[in-house]
């Protein structure tokens, strides 16, 4: 933030950021948590071009429902909403290392792209116990989120989401994004594009800074 200050920054699993000075302070204040994923219950019931419809429709419902939540450092509540029982609260996740980059052409700003999968750990149930809202422990396997943030580390404000995939969560092969991104340029003076793979093996191409997947992708 130009304070004079060099930052360590950390990304922990269970999605929450901590600056760091080099003698071990930690900015508390700067810490921020990466809210959970509010999403359609009964996804599952729907037919594809609903669920594609509704991937849009959460990722500005996360962005503009989460727009001051960026600096909370504790992990609101998970589980059934209590404000709205057709949804449900899933926690983030990083298991990768994000990466800070230049996402605009001609600006001197650079901004984090952190690859998100939102589903409920087997302990966020024992832990949890009696407060997931009634979900029950045979539902938690049916919410697996792929995700992409864009965040500024300096103004602490995410200004792109983009919801990937939706899918059950498998135990022998989960669809994680486990690698990490890539940014660069196929052309010279065209958008950047960002490459990364889930561990399932689709391969994911989108335009940056707008998200957009890239014609034929994922593939």
């Amino acid at each position: 933030n130009r304070d004079g200050i060099n930052e360590i920054i950390l990304f922990t699993e269970s999605g929450k950021i901590l600056f760091v000075s080099y003698h071990g302070y930690v900015f508390i204040d700067d810490t921020i948590q990466i809210p959970p994923l509010a999403f359609h219950r009964y996804w599952y019931l729907e037919d594809q071009h609903v669920i594609d419809e509704l991937l849009d429709e959460f990722s500005d419902y996360f962005l503009r429902e989460n727009n001051r939540s960026w600096k909370d450092a504790e992990l609101p509540i998970i589980g059934i909403d209590p404000n709205n029982s057709s949804l449900v609260l899933i926690p983030p996740h990083i298991h990768t290392t994000p990466i800070l980059s230049q996402t605009q052409l001609g600006s001197n700003s650079r901004e984090f792209i952190i690859l998100l999968s939102f589903y409920y750990d087997p302990s966020d149930y024992i832990k949890n116990i009696g407060s997931l809202g009634g979900l029950h422990q045979q539902d938690l396997p049916k919410y697996l989120f792929n995700a992409v943030l864009i965040l500024d580390p300096i103004l602490k404000f995410a200004f792109r989401f983009k919801l990937l995939s939706v899918s059950m969560l498998d135990s022998f092969e989960p669809a994680l994004l486990l690698s990490t991104p890539v940014i660069f340029n196929f052309m010279r003076n065209a958008d950047r594009s960002l490459v990364f793979t889930s561990i399932s093996g689709t391969l994911y191409k989108l335009n940056v800074p707008s998200l957009k997947f890239s014609p034929g992708f994922p593939t």
